[in-house]
């Protein structure tokens, strides 16, 4: 039988434990598994059955999205329900929570009585311009009995929770951007063409390839001198120079096509950052 000094010392060295997981699962790099691990790893950490990161989503802020969780011992993903009637209710967009026991019982919901859930404890998740995002869960079959470490190793993960959703929430915007732009890109009468400074070619729409008999794949392996005739290089030189200055350029001058044919071009130039790059 354990005494009083026995209890203490196993208490603290499961706190240890706990944190040595919880700094693990925090500081690994970013990418699609970061939330699993910290679902994973705060199961373990807390000796818990079940623990999600959910986001409110996007088209319903009355419903989450599950981005990751742990069910007994089970990875899931892609699980949305409804806040109304759930303790999550009082948790996304306020404040920590904390229901030890009864919980099946307090909140009579499907996840709750399809999983039994006893013990439930949860921390809101917010993005750095202090907008709700979501929440992190954890629960158990069990009545939950140590308050002080569950909040503890809550507040750790869902710092770098809100981290990574807020990274995921800018990945999207960032490939909705580009989407769209490729959208107008493409759809263009005006024909178009993306180049760096040096000169290598990033992209060209239809009506550009159209318009000079190329290929976009031929495109590509080409150098802006391959499509401007001789009598038109100071003006590629005084583009490039416009441009360099951030500076818009204009000017009409010759264009030549793959069958050597040239055509008189209205061509308007702007520096424009893409992929990072001028």
């Amino acid at each position: 039988m354990l005494n009083k000094e026995d209890v203490v010392i196993e208490e603290a060295d499961r706190l240890q434990r706990a944190l040595q997981i919880a700094a693990s699962a925090v500081s690994n790099n970013s990418g699609n598994d970061i939330f699993r691990e910290l679902a994973v790893n705060i199961t373990k950490a807390l000796d818990v059955k079940y623990a999600y990161i959910g986001e409110i989503s996007r088209d319903n802020e009355d419903t989450v999205d599950v981005i990751a969780g742990c069910f007994n011992g089970e990875f899931i993903q892609g699980l949305r329900y409804e806040l109304e009637g759930t303790p999550c209710k009082n948790v996304v967009n306020q404040t920590y929570q904390y229901y030890p026991r009864d919980v099946k019982t307090l909140f009579p919901e499907p996840m709750t009585i399809e999983f039994g859930i006893e013990g439930y404890a949860a921390i809101p998740l917010y993005d750095s311009r202090g907008k709700g995002t979501g929440l992190m869960v954890v629960m158990d079959n069990r009545p939950l009995t140590e308050p002080e470490l569950i909040r503890s190793l809550l507040q750790i993960y869902s710092v770098r929770a809100a981290i990574e959703l807020e990274r995921l929430a800018a990945t999207r915007t960032s490939q909705s951007t580009l989407e769209q732009y490729r959208t107008i890109f493409n759809k263009s009468l005006d024909g178009l063409i993306l180049f760096s400074l040096d000169g290598h070619i990033v992209d060209a729409n239809p009506a550009w390839t159209a318009m000079h008999g190329y290929t976009r794949e031929e495109v590509l392996q080409l150098r802006p001198t391959d499509f401007i005739p001789p009598e038109s290089r100071d003006a590629y030189r005084k583009f490039i120079a416009t441009v360099s200055n951030n500076q818009p350029y204009h000017t009409v001058t010759s264009g030549l096509r793959k069958d050597g044919s040239r055509y008189l071009a209205d061509v308007r130039g702007v520096m424009m950052e893409y992929q990072g790059q001028p």
